[in-house]
């Protein structure tokens, strides 16, 4: 229906025309009796409408509340309301896709296959409990069957969890290393963007500098940060602090040394200093002559120059990260998060812990134990389980109203 929008409070003055759409329950996206108006994209008539809204009592939707509406209606799991934000904020075509398939039910269908599977292994169980006399050796291999099958599907989706995770929240790269190394050059170099000031002066960086940049349809955040030196003073001090508590904090590091000139006590202190972190040494300024000696095993050399060498660090960081796997995630199910992989997890668990109790004979009992478990962990992943405190916690990522 098309008409105009007027306030409560002054009928003869319409705000807009509109488009207005009403979707009766449960034929709406909450599953609700729900009108949409659609008007022109005017800031201001947008602010008019909203405030004509509250004026005849209706109020500003939560953030997320809409699709916790949807989630409490029925008319989605848990794992496709997670994926709904996912899919707003995607930054790269394959997160999107990926995440897309998540709304769509990809991760739902996995899961109700894994369910029939336990469903129908409790069944097995539960009759072999109540009629023991009739339990044959064939019931047991059907039962250890369909038990190592559950663990091994969920295996499957686990295995996706690292890359699927990183496609949501993207992963952090900090380039450190001490000044003059490089470190901004390979920055822009990386992003194809002057983002960095580059200039021969030690300490010309002083705070960090953020880049987004896409590998492998993983969005990747690239960090630059001050050089790393001893004796810095002022303002530098504190470029220098920021530096450290980024490196803290970053999913990888990349360990900038120059290959041009020997390394110094500095660089040495640094690599100690990243020992214990995921690390990518990279040596810079390969296009010069190379002098530095003794640089560790698996350096990647590269020139912010000329580019040299920075596919092979691109390719680097991809391995590093997730193995070097490149199986595409967008024709199945993918893990998304770490409620996800806590919950699969316990999945896992509990059909290992069935197994382990009918192997080694412990009672059909204690198989049951295991297997209701994992279908406990289960109904967590969908939301079958779950508290209003995960819900909040879900649902408060989301922006307002979606």
């Amino acid at each position: 229906m098309v008409g105009h929008v007027h306030p409560p409070d002054h009928p003869g003055e319409p705000i807009d025309q509109a488009v207005f759409l009403f979707f009766r329950a449960p034929h709406s996206y909450t599953g609700e009796d729900t009108v949409e108006l659609t008007t022109h994209g005017s800031p201001l008539v947008m602010k008019a409408l909203l405030e004509a809204c509250l004026a005849a009592d209706a109020r500003l939707a939560d953030p997320g509340e809409f699709t916790r509406r949807a989630f409490l209606n029925g008319r989605m799991d848990l794992s496709q309301a997670e994926a709904v934000a996912s899919l707003i904020h995607a930054r790269t075509d394959e997160a999107r896709r990926v995440m897309y398939n998540q709304v769509a039910g990809s991760m739902g269908n996995a899961v109700v296959r894994l369910r029939e599977t336990l469903l129908h292994a409790k069944v097995v169980l539960e009759s072999a409990i109540d009629f023991p006399e009739d339990v044959e050796e064939a019931d047991l291999a059907v039962l250890s069957g369909l038990l190592t099958s559950g663990a091994r599907m969920t295996g499957t989706l686990l295995a996706t969890a690292g890359r699927g995770i990183a496609m949501r929240n993207g992963i952090s790269v900090v380039i450190a290393g001490t000044p003059n190394v490089g470190k901004s050059s390979l920055f822009n170099s990386l992003l194809q963007e002057d983002r960095a000031i580059v200039h021969a002066a030690a300490g010309t960086t002083r705070d960090f500098i953020e880049g987004y940049m896409n590998i492998e349809g993983v969005p990747v955040v690239i960090v630059d940060t001050a050089g790393v030196r001893m004796g810095a003073d002022g303002v530098e001090v504190e470029g220098v602090l920021r530096a450290r508590k980024m490196m803290e904090r970053a999913d990888l590091l990349l360990v900038v040394l120059d290959s041009s000139r020997e390394l110094g006590r500095g660089d040495a202190s640094l690599l100690r200093e990243a020992e214990g972190a995921t690390r990518i040494i990279v040596a810079n300024k390969v296009d010069l002559p190379s002098i530095a000696e003794g640089l560790p095993e698996g350096t990647i050399r590269v020139s912010a120059l000329t580019r040299e060498g920075l596919d092979d660090l691109k390719q680097g960081i991809f391995n590093t990260c997730f193995g070097g796997k490149t199986t595409p995630l967008m024709d199945g199910a993918v893990v998304t998060s770490v409620r996800q992989t806590a919950a699969l997890r316990g999945v896992q668990e509990g059909c290992r812990s069935a197994l382990e109790s009918l192997t080694d004979n412990a009672g059909l009992e204690c198989v049951a134990v295991g297997v209701d478990e994992a279908l406990m962990h289960l109904g967590n992943l969908t939301g079958a389980v779950t508290t209003e405190d995960v819900l909040d916690e879900i649902f408060s990522r989301f922006c307002v109203g979606k």
